[in-house]
């Protein structure tokens, strides 16, 4: 990495943490568990041989790793609806909701969308255990 992709990192994650207020504790044990078959979340990622693998989602946890594979697949809109309708965390909907205008290409949405969601984790792993 270059000296100036670091200071971006940090700064993006600076101002991730300023936009994004940290959940009560009620919705950080939400987010951190898995949720029931009936509010599980279709997505995916793109395979060199087999194409598209989809598959069921039932954690923010899982959205994270997902998003951290090479070729994710997800419906952004069912993302920020799941958010905010089963996991119930309208700060973070909103957030994703407006990071998916904000950059130009899918693949930055989705990588600010992973940066938002890790960020969402560390809030509510720390809120838990305060």
């Amino acid at each position: 990495m270059r000296g100036g992709e670091v200071k971006e990192g940090h700064s993006q994650m600076r101002m991730l943490m300023d936009d994004l207020p940290a959940p009560s504790k009620d919705i950080a044990a939400r987010i951190l568990q898995e949720v029931d078959f009936e509010h599980r979340l279709a997505g995916g990622y793109l395979h060199e041989r087999a194409g598209v693998m989809m598959f069921w989602l039932y954690s923010v946890e899982e959205v994270f790793t997902l998003l951290n594979s090479p070729c994710p697949q997800i419906n952004l809109g069912d993302l920020e609806r799941w958010l905010r309708e089963v996991i119930k965390d309208k700060d973070l909907a909103d957030h994703i909701q407006w990071l998916t205008t904000q950059h130009p290409t899918l693949q930055k949405r989705l990588m600010a969308i992973r940066n938002a969601l890790g960020l969402r984790l560390i809030q509510c792993r720390q809120t838990c255990a305060a």
